[in-house]
């Protein structure tokens, strides 16, 4: 997992020495690695970082999004999900956060909340992920990813949820069930 510090200091290694995305074509697969290693996964990650930049360049003439742009949710989702290692929420995470786009990628802190406030009763990743999305505005996408991720790393905890911390805990169908859990423990 890549919290929030971590994310923005790998980052911002990773502009400083790549600023063109372009240029993760022509870096060598050890010093990509090395500049991303403290994200998680990197022996992983930098091979799809470079396999993706090499599948856009392709596509597109260059390493861009850009041509995204152009293309409704479902196109450019379905473009996202056929590059190497890019699934549906990290789909839906770069149309977001970097495209603008009014959608709700759901992970697993974003499915906890979710489910123990009762917005979705669908079982199953891709019909719950679509019924969370659902359930929440367009506009109010963003502010809930952003906020339900923070919530489920802080707050809302898989093993020992702090509902007598959490802000909405009137509100949270679940909380007296997590609650009376914790004091039996």
């Amino acid at each position: 997992m890549t919290t929030g510090p971590s994310y923005e200091r790998v980052f911002d290694r990773l502009k400083t020495a790549v600023p063109d995305w372009g240029g993760l074509l022509t870096l060598p697969l050890e010093v990509l690695t090395a500049l991303i290693g403290d994200a998680g996964l990197a022996n992983q990650k930098a091979p799809r970082m470079v396999a993706i930049a090499a599948s856009l360049a392709e596509r597109f003439g260059r390493v861009t999004l850009d041509p995204l742009r152009s293309m409704d949710d479902a196109e450019a989702e379905a473009f996202l999900t056929c590059l190497p290692g890019v699934g549906v929420k990290t789909a839906k995470c770069v149309l977001m956060y970097s495209l603008g786009r009014a959608l709700l990628p759901v992970d697993t802190h974003v499915a906890r909340v979710s489910r123990r406030l009762g917005l979705a009763e669908v079982k199953g990743g891709r019909a719950f992920a679509a019924a969370v999305e659902g359930a929440v505005p367009p506009d109010c996408r963003y502010d809930y990813h952003v906020n339900a991720l923070q919530h489920g790393r802080e707050v809302c905890r898989a093993l020992r949820p702090k509902c007598v911390e959490c802000p909405v805990h009137t509100l949270c169908p679940s909380a007296g069930v997590y609650h009376a859990q914790i004091n039996a423990d």
